[in-house]
């Protein structure tokens, strides 16, 4: 179960990808959804984690990865 302020957050997180969307942002938008999918991404490797450690079966394929993979970005450089 995902706990509410996390549903909220990835919420927003698809909301500010949207926006830069109908703002014609492109870029922006790009680095809005890389954020959107790090934040699921690591949700889900978690409730996997949660489920091997308490024996429970994993109701998808063992070890999924992003496809393509996450961006690594730079902070230093902004």
């Amino acid at each position: 179960m995902i706990q509410g302020d996390s549903l909220t957050s990835l919420c927003h997180a698809a909301d500010a990808v949207r926006r830069e969307i109908d703002r014609g942002d492109l870029e922006e938008a790009k680095a809005e959804l890389e954020m959107l999918r790090e934040g699921l991404w690591f949700r889900l490797q978690n409730y996997e984690a949660v489920l091997l450690e308490h024996e429970c079966e994993i109701p998808f394929q063992r070890g999924l990865q992003p496809q393509p993979p996450l961006e690594v970005f730079d902070d230093e450089h902004e």
